[in-house]
């Protein structure tokens, strides 16, 4: 079993996500997710990503800019959304950073809309955090 989620057409790098740190669960309810399989502490890099860029945004793109969006439907596509995040996405270098003490177990989540201006796909979030975004709108 290879130790990468990326394929080997994409060069191995520093802060990889490997799969002894990370597995992509399934849930009929959320669909794919991806799951810690360590304890990151606050302000860790969880993992730099890599992709294709695209200029177009897909459901696996975060956006770079207005006209380019880095597609990576190995492992970062798997991020679930929380209005309240355990990682914050630095853009310029491509990492996941903890925002608080991650847990081997949790979901590695972000708040898609702190890299999207819009989403590729509208949902109505659930998150239930006092800072959810689709609790505000429905007020």
């Amino acid at each position: 079993m290879t130790k990468r989620f990326y394929p080997s057409w994409i060069p191995e790098y520093d802060s990889e996500p490997l799969k002894v740190d990370f597995e992509i669960k399934n849930s009929e309810q959320i669909g794919k997710y991806l799951v810690s399989k360590k304890d990151f502490k606050k302000g860790d890099l969880v993992f730099r990503f890599s992709g294709i860029s695209l200029p177009i945004r897909t459901i696996y793109t975060l956006e770079i800019n207005e006209k380019n969006h880095i597609e990576d439907s190995f492992l970062m596509g798997f991020v679930s959304h929380s209005c309240d995040a355990n990682c914050f996405v630095d853009m310029t270098s491509l990492q996941f950073i903890a925002l608080e003490n991650i847990n081997k177990g949790d979901k590695i989540t972000m708040n898609y809309w702190q890299t999207e201006r819009k989403l590729f796909r509208e949902f109505d979030c659930k998150c239930g955090s006092v800072n959810c975004f689709s609790a505000k709108t429905k007020k």
